[in-house]
């Protein structure tokens, strides 16, 4: 397997990962977590990991802190899908349940196993309502300190330089094609510091 993961987390997260994988070259693992059955299932990833598997039916009111609680149930799982990484790189979408609850855990076991940990998280427009906003304004608070580096796209400020009556289906469309050009140019940014001594010598302390 490439020791470069890429880590769809929530319905968005696995939306931005599947956009990223149908443009990208790299060899990378694409692992896909959900609470949601029908994401998984649509998936094209290599590993996908049901963190309500021990549910027989989808629950009403998932939130983040619930996520949470079903991510450290799977922590063995999800470590050992990342053990032999040396960067991952989640994207999500940090006011939706998943991945609000569990991005934060991956961060921390990609932080563990040694591995460089990106996030590239995008934060809730307005209309998501406060509730959903601070919650994900919670959850980017834990990735800073859990993630090595941070990637927040704005959704509303993306929104602003769109048309007037954009439609949103179209505005998603915009926000997943930015999130994967993101990945790529992470990518490209890692590749190249592959070849700076010290970066290497970073990472093997690290391990």
């Amino acid at each position: 397997m490439s020791d470069i993961k890429i880590v769809g987390i929530g319905w968005e997260g696995n939306d931005y990962l599947e956009k990223f994988s149908e443009r990208t070259s790299w060899d990378v693992t694409a692992i896909s977590i959900s609470s949601s059955r029908f994401d998984l299932e649509k998936s094209s990833s290599k590993i996908k990991i049901d963190i309500a598997s021990d549910y027989k039916y989808m629950i009403d009111g998932w939130s983040p802190p619930h996520s949470e609680k079903l991510a450290i149930k799977h922590y063995d799982e999800i470590f050992q899908a990342l053990s032999d990484a040396e960067l991952v790189i989640m994207v999500s979408d940090i006011g939706d349940a998943d991945g609000g609850g569990a991005t934060p855990l991956v961060s921390y076991l990609a932080k563990d196993i040694g591995a460089v940990s990106v996030a590239v998280v995008c934060f809730p427009f307005y209309f998501a309502g406060q509730r959903r906003r601070k919650s994900a304004l919670d959850t980017l608070i834990k990735l800073n300190s859990a993630a090595d580096y941070v990637c927040l796209i704005e959704s509303d400020y993306i929104l602003s330089y769109c048309p007037p009556k954009t439609p949103m289906t179209k505005a998603w469309e915009i926000i997943s094609n930015l999130v994967a050009e993101t990945v790529s140019q992470i990518l490209n940014c890692y590749e190249q510091l592959k070849s700076d001594e010290l970066f290497l010598q970073d990472i093997k302390r690290r391990k």
